[in-house]
C-alpha cells in the first residue's frame, strides 16, 4: 500500500469511525488486506448520504451527485484524484473489479432526499432502498469474496438492503417529519387514512402508527427472505451483513409516542454496538454454514 492510499484509507477509516460507527466496527470483522477498499466503499455511501443534509437547496446537491457520477464515468472535473474518499474509491473500483455503473446509480438514487417530494408507493420504497442500500452490499461482498462468488449473495443483498434502508427511515422518521420529507409511501398512507397535514403535525395518531407498522412487517419479511438466503453462502462474506443484522436490535429502538408527539429514538451506546456486532458476527457464520 503506498503512502497515498494509506492516508485515503485512514482518512475514509475515520470518517466511519465519527459518523458511521456501525460499518466502521464492521471494517475491523473484514480481513486485513480488503479494509481499505471496504472503508472506501463506506466512505462514499457516506458523502452521499450527507450531500442533502449540507446543502440548503436542491440544486447544489444536484451539482455534487453529479460529480460523483462524472468521476465515476472517467469524466471528472478537476483533479478528482485530490479528493481521497473518491481517490480510495477508485483504486477499490480498480483493484476489485467493483461496478461503476453500480456506484453510480447509488449517487442518482439519492437525488430523490434533495426534494420534498412523496415517496409514490411501497414498490417504489423498495426500490429506492435497492439503489441506495442493496447495491452497496452486492459491492461489499465483490470486495469480500470476489466478483466470481458475488453474485450467489444476490437475494440475501437485495433482501438486506430493503431491510436496512427501511429501518433507517423509521428511525429517522421524526427528522424526515420536521423537514416535511415524506418517506412513508403515498399508497400505505392511504390504506390507514393519514394524509399529509396529519403526518406532518408531528402529533402522534392511529394512522402513522398503522402505517409505521405496515412498513415495520415488510421489514421483518424482508429480514427472513434475507436470513433464507444466507444458508451455503461464503463465509468471507458475513462482514458485509454486520450491518444490517444490527437492525434486529435498532428495531426494538424505535421512536416512540409521547405525550402526542414522536420522539426520537436513544442511540446504541458504543459498547453495546461493539457486543450487539460481535452477537451478529457469530449468528452469521452460523447461518452461512
Amino acid at each position: 500500500m503506498s503512502e497515498r492510499t494509506q492516508e485515503n484509507f485512514e482518512y475514509c477509516l475515520e470518517q466511519l469511525r465519527k459518523l458511521d460507527r456501525d460499518r466502521y466496527f464492521s471494517c475491523l470483522y473484514a480481513p486485513e488486506s480488503k479494509r481499505a477498499a471496504l472503508a472506501a466503499l463506506y466512505a462514499y455511501q457516506l458523502e452521499l448520504s450527507r450531500i442533502p443534509h449540507q446543502v440548503k437547496e436542491a440544486l447544489p446537491g444536484e451539482i455534487r451527485l453529479q460529480w460523483w457520477v462524472d468521476a465515476l464515468g472517467g469524466e471528472g472535473h478537476g483533479n478528482v484524484r485530490d479528493n481521497p474518499v473518491a481517490d480510495a474509491l477508485l483504486d477499490a473500483v480498480e483493484h476489485y473489479n467493483l461496478s461503476s455503473a453500480a456506484l453510480a446509480t447509488m449517487a442518482e438514487a439519492r437525488r430523490f432526499d434533495l426534494y420534498n417530494d412523496p415517496m409514490p408507493s411501497l414498490n417504489d420504497l423498495e426500490g429506492y432502498c435497492g439503489e441506495t442500500q442493496s447495491l452497496l452490499l452486492q459491492q461489499a461482498v465483490t470486495i469480500l469474496v470476489g466478483p466470481e462468488e458475488a453474485p450467489k449473495f444476490s437475494d440475501a443483498c437485495g433482501h438486506g438492503g430493503v431491510v436496512h434502508g427501511m429501518t433507517g427511515l423509521l428511525i429517522a422518521l421524526p427528522w424526515h417529519i420536521a423537514g416535511k420529507q415524506q418517506f412513508i409511501p403515498q399508497d400505505t398512507m392511504r390504506r390507514h387514512g393519514l394524509d399529509e397535514v396529519g403526518l406532518f403535525s408531528g402529533k402522534g395518531s392511529e394512522a402513522l402508527e398503522k402505517a409505521a407498522a405496515e412498513i415495520r412487517f415488510h421489514i421483518d419479511h424482508h429480514m427472513e427472505k434475507m436470513e433464507a438466503a444466507f444458508s451455503g453462502l461464503p463465509l468471507e462474506g458475513t462482514p458485509a451483513f454486520l450491518p444490517v443484522m444490527l437492525n434486529k436490535q435498532y428495531l426494538k429502538l424505535l421512536p416512540e409516542f409521547d405525550d402526542g408527539r414522536l420522539q426520537p429514538y436513544e442511540p446504541m451506546s458504543d459498547l453495546s454496538r461493539q457486543w450487539h456486532t460481535w452477537r451478529a458476527s457469530r449468528a452469521l457464520t452460523k447461518a452461512f454454514a
